[in-house]
C-alpha cells in the first residue's frame, strides 16, 4: 500500500516544485502511498526561459526545472509561490518562497478540498489546477494574486494516478483499469469525456511532450507512445520493450529531446 506525499505545483512566472501521491495496488484511493519517491517529466515551457518539466504526477516526486542557457543562465529562478495538494487534510496549502528560499504558508488561501487530492495538472494559460480525487477532478482557479476557488467537478469511471494537458484535452492515465481518458477542459467543469483507450498492463504515468504522449506500462515492461489529435481523440499505440520483469514506471526526458530515461522500479534501475 502506498503513502501519500504532498504535490506542489507552478503558477504563472513563479518558481516551482513537485510532489504528489498515490498509485500501486490497482487503482488505489489517494490515501494509499508510495515508499519511495520517482521523477516527474517534461511537458512545457513556462515563462522566463523557466522548462517546467511536468505538472502532474502520480506520486511522490519533485520538479525538475532547466534554465535556459543564454545570458541570463546563471540567474536563478524567481521565488514565487507552490501549490501543495495536502492528502492526509484534503486541503491545497499555499506556501510563499521569497528570493533567499525561506517558506511561508499563506494560510489565509488555503482552499479545503471535498476529498482527498491526488495526481495534478496545471494550466498556465487558463490559470487552472486540475486535481485528481478518488473518482473524479476538481478545477481550481487561481485569481490575479494566486488564491485558489473550487470551480467545478468532473466525475471520472476510475481513479487517475496522473493527469497532464494536451493543448485542450486532459489526459488521465489509470493504472488498474489499464486505460487512458481525454477530456474537453476548453468549456467549464463538468468536463465532457472525448474518447478512451485500453493500453494494457498498468499504465503509470501520461508524459506529454507535443502532442503525443508517452506511457510506462509496469506490469507490461513495455513504454507505449500515441499521438492526440486537436480534438482529443487517441491515434494508435505504439512501443518499445523493456527488459523483463523491470517494471517501468516514470519517463523523463533529456531537455535536447534525444534521450529518455525510464525509471524501473522492480530492478531498481533507470534505462536510457
Amino acid at each position: 500500500r502506498m503513502r501519500l506525499a504532498p504535490l506542489l505545483v507552478a503558477a504563472p512566472l513563479l518558481f516551482t516544485a513537485l510532489s504528489c501521491g498515490d498509485d500501486d495496488g490497482g487503482d488505489a484511493s489517494t490515501a494509499d502511498a508510495s515508499d519511495a519517491p520517482d521523477v516527474p517529466e517534461l511537458v512545457d515551457s513556462s515563462s522566463r526561459d523557466v522548462a517546467i518539466r511536468d505538472s502532474s504526477a502520480s506520486d511522490g516526486a519533485t520538479l525538475d526545472v532547466a534554465v535556459d542557457a543564454g545570458d541570463d543562465a546563471a540567474t536563478p529562478p524567481s521565488p514565487g509561490v507552490l501549490y501543495v495538494n495536502v492528502g492526509g487534510s484534503s486541503r491545497l496549502a499555499v506556501v510563499d518562497v521569497r528570493a533567499d528560499g525561506a517558506m511561508s504558508e499563506r494560510e489565509a488561501a488555503r482552499l479545503e478540498l471535498p476529498r482527498s487530492p491526488g495526481a495534478m495538472a496545471f494550466d498556465d494559460v487558463g490559470r487552472r489546477l486540475f486535481i485528481g480525487s478518488n473518482m473524479r477532478v476538481f478545477t481550481v482557479e487561481l485569481d490575479v494574486a494566486g488564491a485558489p476557488a473550487l470551480a467545478g467537478t468532473t466525475m471520472l469511471s476510475d481513479q487517475p494516478v496522473y493527469l497532464a494537458l494536451v493543448g485542450d484535452s486532459l489526459i488521465s492515465a489509470y493504472f488498474g483499469a489499464d486505460r487512458l481518458l481525454s477530456h474537453d477542459v476548453s468549456m467549464p467543469p463538468p468536463y465532457n469525456e472525448l474518447d478512451s483507450l485500453d493500453v494494457p498492463d498498468e499504465p503509470h504515468a501520461a508524459l506529454p511532450v507535443g502532442r503525443r504522449v508517452y506511457v510506462p506500462h509496469r506490469n507490461g515492461d513495455q513504454v507505449s507512445w500515441i499521438d492526440v489529435a486537436a480534438d482529443g481523440t487517441f491515434g494508435s499505440l505504439e512501443g518499445v520493450d523493456s527488459e523483463t520483469g523491470v517494471g517501468p514506471r516514470h519517463i523523463a526526458f533529456h531537455p535536447s529531446g534525444a534521450f529518455a530515461y525510464v525509471v524501473n522500479e522492480f530492478a531498481d534501475t533507470v534505462s536510457a
